[in-house]
């Protein structure tokens, strides 16, 4: 289950770090010339997300989506982070591997 991009999810408690993937399955990253941060990114400020993506050396090393809501965000303002986020991912998904399901 799950965003086809995401390779991993690592963190503690609310700091998250996304990995993003060409491919779930074999953790292939993304080609120098795209950059799936800034997809998602641009799909999360769409629902109202202020996401950081992280990028180093043109993916040579991955990239990723970090997630650092404030300490004081309620259970309510996590349950709409994480829907904004989904369906952020499902369009990124859409967009950046079309010939898949998202």
């Amino acid at each position: 289950g799950g965003s086809p991009l995401v390779g991993d999810v690592r963190g503690r408690g609310l700091l998250l770090a996304i990995e993003l993937v060409s491919d779930k399955n074999t953790l292939a990253r993304f080609s120098p010339d795209v950059d799936p941060g800034s997809v998602v990114l641009r799909h999360g400020l769409e629902r109202g997300l202020l996401l950081y993506s992280r990028r180093q050396n043109s993916g040579r090393f991955g990239d990723w989506l970090l997630i650092a809501p404030p300490l004081v965000t309620t259970p309510q303002e996590c349950d709409a982070l994480l829907g904004g986020l989904e369906a952020a991912l499902a369009a990124a998904a859409g967009e950046l591997l079309p010939s898949r399901p998202a």
